[in-house]
């Protein structure tokens, strides 16, 4: 059943005995496999997982002697399974772990170059994700006809009431149930572990394990027996394999990278096939916010995520369906004080979402826009979400000071970390990048009332966006040190910690309406470097601030050690890398968005959770890639890392609304060779970027699926290039046009198909 892929099998990642890597395979449903290399567990949220209800904890292929880690020779981690090889006293066995999309089923083969008899060994914890203390049910089991049933009692377990094994060839699980416990090192060094003691094995009856016949067990899960008998129906066709590797290899084949970097271009598949790993189907379609600890849809992350995985999976219904799952959580009662928000988390077992975001809502606004630009203007689905954005936009207002800055709770901004009731963060009432956000949402509501014909909203929008900005010029600019404030404090008065939140100001989505000058954008983003820029990425305290925390764990939960205060008190958020890139690239500072975008490479392929981003680092300087901490793998960090390779180094800006595709590459030698597929709404268009010669650079552009022009928009940032270049289309050599910091030309009515530009360095 487990066939070659060459398109993914080529993504192997390799970890040898003396390292431990952890990884994560998921059914982008509901339901996940996490675990480390030496399959032992480190951590309380290691196993499968299911609407965060953990089920299996571990298992085991005996042989003659019990099989422990010490018998592992390497594990292959797959972007869709997990192979680890073990050696035996009788030879070599491999195990191969494997999630069906989209099903409740988890597939486990044993292959061997011997034949013996073995006994399979299966642990079951039963509890919610963290509470390894709570929640201690007795399960109970049978077997009926050749398949082992375990319920749960629901009265202390939500999870899936059964848990059903078969495996093939047949035999069957013992009904002697063995009570075990478990320590958690790495949640002991955290400073938040817990002794399991609720942690059940069950043993097979032997059976052979022949090298001519693979040993297979189908786990599946589900709330009746029947349900269980039923998805084990199709257990012997190739259906469940093609029907999840088969997505996997389109998404790869729809942006059909290639770069002279090889490295880079892996940690890019790879980061493709993760961020799609997080896409689920709970409440809605939507986005896990990371993994272990936030299986969870949260508005902000998901909106931050938008860009990134609209880059990378091209599924304009995708999209649409995250807005969607927000937008019908809003809050829509008038009286409420959060009126208008959307979410700030969705969870699967809690049905009252909470809106402690003043973040959120903004980000919500700018995916709306970050989607029509992207796909072309809808007008339907503008007509459908259109209700959606004016609440959203009417609550917002409704929170302003007579200065039209949104204000809000204490750690309603991302840096909203709390323990024992301390906010480790508090940043009231008025963060920067909370007015940042209102400003940019003002624009995009104006802009779209347009298209709807609604002149009143979208004057009264755009006039409270000019307001606004002139006040928050006056208000968050620090003359003294040339940058913005993180925020206004209740009292008026303005917080002058240096955090990297001010770099919003410069990467707004509609360059036409800036916030800031280019000279200032340039004072801030030079800020940040200044303060926040660790070699491993950006800090979120400046290592000057007293209440600097560059270590996350400490070992203990108590007071300003507890990791919270270091959440957003120093440590490296890898996120924050998108942002400084993106601004970085844009003002010529190449080697600085160079070194974090290798970082973030380098991480992806070597350092925690291989083939994914951890959500955080210690903010120390003691080790470049750092060891991970937060979640091990995190959406976010993901789609920035996507973003910033697809608008900052490749160049590439859609605005599908107006039928313009602009470039802006960076003419390094990573980037000259590359090649680069993306969907928008009519097809797919994919561009490659040569060198010819020493002053000769070539734009290869196709477009498949187009069946009107576009105009084409090239830029080319003068930091890169000291004369004037011409365009060299067909005879005509055509120069480009002086701007502030880049040279420019616009091409209208343009229709390529397999045509090459020729630009010419002066």
């Amino acid at each position: 059943m487990f066939r070659s892929v060459p398109e993914l099998d080529s993504l192997a990642l390799t970890v040898l005995p003396d390292n431990i890597h952890e990884y994560i395979l998921t059914n982008r449903k509901n339901m996940h496999w996490t675990s480390e290399t030496n399959k032992l567990e480190s951590r309380k949220w290691h196993g499968l997982v299911i609407n965060r209800w953990t089920t299996i904890t571990n298992f085991w292929l005996d042989t003659s002697s019990v099989t422990t880690d010490k018998d592992i020779v390497q594990t292959s981690i797959y972007p869709h399974k997990v192979e680890t090889t073990f050696l035996k006293e009788e030879g070599h066995v491999i195990e191969s772990i494997f999630l069906v999309r989209d099903q409740n089923l988890m597939i486990i083969q044993y292959r061997s170059d011997f034949s013996a008899k073995v006994q399979f060994r299966l642990q079951v914890g039963m509890r919610r994700d963290w509470e390894a203390e709570a929640h201690k049910p007795t399960p109970s089991y049978d077997v009926e006809n050749g398949i082992f049933f375990l319920s749960m009692d629901p009265s202390s377990y939500r999870g899936p009431q059964y848990l059903g094994i078969s495996l093939f060839p047949k035999t069957t699980i013992s009904n002697k149930m063995k009570r075990l416990g478990r320590t958690y090192s790495k949640d002991h060094f955290r400073g938040d572990g817990h002794d399991d003691e609720f942690i059940f094995e069950f043993n097979s009856n032997s059976f052979s394990l022949t090298k001519d016949e693979p040993v297979t067990l189908f786990i599946g899960f589900a709330e009746s027996t029947q349900e269980i008998y039923n998805l084990f129906k199709r257990k012997q066709t190739l259906e469940l394999w093609n029907s999840t590797v088969n997505p996997l290899k389109l998404l790869l084949k729809a942006n059909n990278i290639n770069l002279a970097n090889t490295r880079w271009k892996k940690a890019l598949n790879w980061a493709i096939l993760s961020l799609d790993s997080l896409s689920m189907d709970v409440k809605g379609k939507g986005i896990y916010a990371g993994l272990h600890w936030f299986p969870e849809y949260w508005c902000r992350d998901s909106f931050i995520s938008f860009r990134g995985a609209l880059v990378s999976s091209g599924n304009s219904s995708m999209a649409r369906e995250w807005i969607r799952t927000m937008a019908k959580s809003q809050d829509k009662n008038v009286d409420s004080q959060t009126y208008g928000r959307v979410p700030n988390i969705i969870q699967v077992d809690n049905p009252y979402p909470n809106y402690e975001t003043a973040d959120g809502t903004g980000w919500f606004i700018r995916a709306i826009w970050d989607f029509f630009q992207t796909y072309g203007l809808n007008s339907t689905f503008l007509q459908e979400i259109w209700s959606a954005l004016v609440i959203a936009l009417q609550g917002e207002i409704s929170r302003t000071d007579t200065k039209g800055f949104v204000t809000h709770e204490p750690r309603a901004s991302w840096m909203d970390a709390q323990t024992d009731g301390i906010i480790a963060t508090p940043r009231a009432n008025r963060a920067v990048e909370v007015q940042v956000l209102f400003y940019v949402a003002l624009d995009i509501g104006s802009r779209l009332a347009l298209i709807m014909n609604e002149k009143e909203h979208s004057k009264n929008w755009k006039d409270r966006m000019v307001s606004l900005k002139q006040n928050f010029l006056s208000e968050f600019w620090n003359p003294k040190d040339n940058s913005l404030y993180d925020h206004l404090n209740e009292d008026n008065s303005p917080n002058k910690q240096k955090r990297p939140n001010e770099i919003f100001a410069v990467t707004l989505p509609l360059p036409d309406n800036p916030l800031l000058n280019s000279k200032q954008e340039l004072l801030v983003l030079e800020d940040v470097i200044h303060h926040c820029l660790a070699p491993q990425g950006v800090r979120s305290l400046s290592p000057d601030d007293p209440n600097y925390h560059p270590l996350h764990d400490h070992g203990t939960r108590k007071g300003p050690d507890h990791h919270d205060f270091s959440y957003h008190n120093g440590d490296v958020w890898l996120w924050l890398s998108g942002p400084v890139i993106e601004s970085s690239l844009k003002y010529g500072q190449i080697d600085i968005a160079n070194h974090l975008t290798s970082v973030l490479t380098e991480r992806i392929l070597t350092r925690g959770a291989l083939g994914t981003l951890a959500e955080i680092m210690d903010g120390t300087d003691e080790d470049l890639l750092g060891n991970s901490r937060g979640t091990i793998s995190q959406a976010w960090s993901l789609a920035e890392y996507l973003r910033t390779f697809s608008s900052g180094w490749m160049g590439v800006t859609t605005n599908a609304i107006h039928r313009i595709l602009t470039l802006t590459p960076i003419l390094n030698g990573d980037l000259l060779g590359s090649q680069f597929t993306f969907s928008q709404n009519e097809g797919n268009i994919t561009i490659s970027y040569q060198k010819l010669g020493t002053k000769h650079i070539s734009i290869h552009c196709t477009m498949i699926g187009f069946n009107k022009p576009i105009t084409l928009q090239l830029q080319l940032y003068c930091h890169q290039i000291d004369n004037t270049p011409f365009l060299y289309d067909e005879t005509t050599p055509i120069p480009f046009e002086r701007h502030k910091n880049y040279f420019f030309l616009q091409i209208d009515d343009y229709f390529f198909l397999e045509r090459i530009l020729t630009i010419k360095m002066k």
